[in-house]
């Protein structure tokens, strides 16, 4: 991914560009217009609505930003990025725990100019993490350019986590139809031992058309 505040730096077919969407550097219009097949991370300096919150001198501070990663959960947005350099980013992780979130919920972009793409580790709590994207180097191909590696799943939250729920689904699904045929085969034990007006087959009546009903539901969620 590259970004740079002057767009017409950022190499004709780059698949990912970051953008600012406010701050005396915005510059996601151009950018949309410039490349409308990349994938897109907006960013913002003032705490506004975006994909990133840059977190470093003259813009958010590490408590600020935390603030705003969590103003962007509660409003939906799914792991908000925060930005920071690899001296400020523990600083960062910091505030983003005293609010209660968990390195799971958030993205960290971290600037490291070692010209070499590595994703830095970083100790959260008692656990260390690395990072989801490095920004390596603002010198790439040779010009005054930023340029980061990221992780595979970096822009694909939504696939990510709808192939995650679907597979939940898939296997309570499976779950339940065994469950199904074990309660229908109980069923037919008990008529064939004539005992089909006990309490025993009456709450297996009962367990039976929950397991159907909730089979039904699971189908409908998975488009069956």
């Amino acid at each position: 991914m590259y970004d740079d505040t002057s767009v017409s730096l950022i190499p004709a077919g780059a698949e990912a560009v970051a953008a600012y969407v406010d701050g005396r550097f915005a510059n996601l219009n151009a950018v949309k217009q410039r490349f409308p097949k990349a994938k897109i991370l907006t960013i913002t300096v003032l705490g506004g609505t975006a994909d990133a919150g840059d977190i470093e001198t003259g813009d958010m501070t590490p408590k600020s930003g935390a603030a705003w990663a969590k103003r962007m959960m509660l409003a939906g947005h799914r792991r908000p990025v925060v930005y920071a350099n690899r001296s400020t980013m523990p600083a960062v992780i910091a505030e983003l725990r005293k609010l209660g979130i968990t390195r799971a919920q958030v993205r960290l972009w971290v600037a490291d100019y070692t010209g070499v793409p590595h994703f830095p580790t970083f100790q959260w709590g008692s656990t260390t993490t690395s990072a989801d994207g490095c920004q390596f180097t603002d010198k790439a191909l040779g010009r005054s350019l930023d340029e980061s590696i990221l992780r595979d799943d970096f822009f694909d939250l939504a696939h990510t986590a709808d192939a995650r729920k679907r597979k939940v689904w898939r296997t309570h699904l499976d779950k339940a139809r065994t469950s199904l045929a074990h309660c229908l085969a109980y069923r037919q034990r008990l008529r064939d031992e004539h005992k089909d007006s006990g309490a025993a087959y009456a709450a297996s009546t009962v367990r039976m058309h929950a397991l159907k009903a909730y089979i039904t539901a699971l189908e409908a969620l998975l488009g069956h």
